[in-house]
C-alpha cells in the first residue's frame, strides 16, 4: 500500500470522525434485537435473511447486479464515448476496491446492505494528491445523520464513528428525507414475522414429537404395569405403516378422543406460498426469480425476465450508477466527461437466439460493426476492414419516395 496513501487516511480519521454516543437505533442494530411482531417473533435485517425467500430476493438482486460489467467512460465532445481501463475508478470497481476482496464481491454487498437495511454505504480512500486510492466496505446499518445545532450533514456507523459525507459512496433506497432509505424488513416485519412463525410452527409440528393423534379415555385409573401393556398391545395391532386404518375396537368404558388437526386444514401449506408472493411484492421481483414456479410457464417466462431486467434490476442499477458517479469521481473529472455505467446487454449472453436477433439488427441499422460485435463477444477483431458499418441498398430519402431512380452513366471498361 501507498505509505503515503495510509499516513492521509490516518490523518483524515482523526480530523473527519470522531467518536459519538450510541442512538437507540444503532444499539438495536448491534444487539440484533429488532422489533417484537403481532406473531410473537422478532425482526431484524439480520434474523430475516433467514427466510429463504428473503435471502432470494436479496441475493438474486444483489448478485445480478454485481454481475453486470461495470465500465468506465469518457464521453466526447461529439457526443460519443470511449471506454477507459487506465484509470483507478475501472481498476476499482471491476478488480478489487481495497486488495483485500473482489470487485464483484463488494458490489454485491453493497447492494445487499442497500436492499436489506435500505442504506449501503463504502468509505472512499484518496491520495494526498486527491486521486482515488481505493473503497471500503462500511458496517450494515450506517447511514446519514445531521448535526442538531449546525444541520450539516455526516455519516455515523453502528460502531459510533462519524464521517463527512465526501467520504462516502452512499447508495439508498426509498426514502423520506430524499438522504436515507428505509429498510423494506423493518417496514414489513409483521408481514415476515408471519412467515417467520409459520416457519417456527412446521418445525415444532414435524420435530417437535409432542402431539399426539387422540387419547383414549380409561374408567377408571390402571397401575404402571397394566398401561405398559395396554400400549403395547395397542403398538403391536395398530404400529407400523402396514397396519394402518385398521378396524380398532375398545374395551367397556374406554373412549378413544381424536386431537389431530392436519397442517392443510389449518392452512399452513397456504400461509407459506402466500409469504413468497409477499416477499416478491417487497422486493419487486417475478416469483420466478425466487424459484416459485407455480404460475410460471415456458409461454411467459422470457417476458417475465424481460420485465424483471426492466422494472427491477434498471432502477437498482442506476440507483448504483449515480452514487458512483456522484462521490468518485471530482468535479473536474466529471466535467472531463467522465462516468460510470453498467452494461445491461451482458444479460443477453444466456440467449443464443436472443444474442444473434440483437446483432442482425444493429448492424443492419449501422449501429454496431463487426469489430464491435465481436468485442461483445470477447471474440479478437478481424482487422480495420472489420470497422466499416453496413447499411440496407434498398433504403432512400422519404421525400424521394416514388420518385424514379436516376440511371448510372455507362462507362468504359478502362473507365470502370
Amino acid at each position: 500500500m501507498n505509505p503515503l496513501s495510509s499516513l492521509g487516511r490516518t490523518l483524515r480519521r482523526v480530523f473527519s470522525r470522531s467518536a459519538i454516543p450510541w442512538s437507540d437505533e444503532a444499539w438495536e442494530a448491534i444487539h440484533q434485537q429488532g422489533t417484537r411482531t403481532v406473531s410473537g417473533v422478532y425482526i431484524t435485517p439480520e434474523n430475516a435473511l433467514g427466510i429463504t425467500a428473503v435471502f432470494s430476493a436479496i441475493n438474486r438482486i444483489s448478485t445480478d447486479t454485481a454481475c453486470l460489467p461495470l465500465l468506465c467512460y469518457r464521453r466526447r465532445k461529439d457526443g460519443g464515448r470511449d471506454e477507459v481501463r487506465d484509470t483507478p475508478h475501472y481498476q476499482i470497481l471491476n478488480v478489487s476496491p481495497d486488495n483485500e476482496r473482489t470487485a464483484m464481491a463488494f458490489r454485491q454487498t453493497l447492494a445487499a446492505q442497500t436492499l436489506g437495511w435500505g442504506n449501503g454505504c463504502a468509505e472512499i480512500e484518496r491520495t494526498l494528491g486527491g486521486e482515488l486510492f481505493a473503497l471500503h466496505q462500511l458496517t450494515a446499518g450506517t447511514k446519514a445523520d445531521r448535526d442538531p445545532s449546525t444541520k450539516e450533514l455526516f455519516y455515523r456507523t453502528p460502531e459510533g464513528e462519524k464521517i463527512t459525507p465526501d467520504r462516502v459512496v452512499h447508495v439508498a433506497g426509498l426514502g423520506g428525507d430524499g438522504v436515507n432509505g428505509y429498510s423494506p424488513v423493518r417496514l414489513h416485519r409483521e408481514a415476515l414475522g408471519i412467515s417467520r412463525a409459520a416457519e417456527t410452527f412446521g418445525g415444532s409440528w414435524f420435530g417437535n414429537g409432542m402431539r399426539t393423534g387422540g387419547w383414549i379415555k380409561l374408567p377408571r385409573e390402571l397401575k404402571k404395569e397394566a398401561m405398559d401393556n395396554l400400549r403395547a398391545s395397542m403398538r403391536e395391532v395398530h404400529g407400523g405403516p402396514t397396519a394402518a386404518h385398521k378396524i380398532g375396537f375398545l374395551d367397556p368404558g374406554m373412549e378413544f378422543i381424536p386431537t389431530t388437526i392436519a397442517p392443510d386444514e389449518a392452512q399452513f401449506l397456504a400461509t407459506r406460498q402466500f409469504q413468497i408472493i409477499e416477499v416478491c411484492r417487497m422486493f419487486n421481483i417475478p416469483p420466478n426469480k425466487l424459484q416459485d414456479l407455480t404460475n410460471a410457464h415456458l409461454a411467459n417466462i422470457e417476458e417475465s425476465n424481460l420485465d424483471y431486467m426492466m422494472a427491477t434490476l434498471m432502477p437498482w442499477c442506476e440507483k448504483i450508477e449515480q452514487a458512483l458517479n456522484f462521490r468518485l469521481f471530482t468535479p473536474r473529472e466529471r466535467s472531463q466527461g467522465y462516468y460510470v455505467e453498467h452494461n445491461m446487454a451482458a444479460f443477453l449472453r444466456g440467449n443464443m437466439a436472443a444474442r444473434a436477433e440483437y446483432f442482425t439488427k444493429m448492424r443492419d441499422l449501422g449501429v454496431l460493426s463487426v469489430n464491435e460485435i465481436r468485442r461483445l463477444e470477447n471474440m479478437d477483431p478481424v482487422g480495420v476492414e472489420g470497422d466499416i458499418r453496413l447499411v440496407p441498398l434498398n433504403m432512400a430519402n422519404l421525400k424521394d419516395a416514388g420518385k424514379p431512380t436516376p440511371s448510372l452513366p455507362k462507362t468504359t471498361p478502362a473507365q470502370a
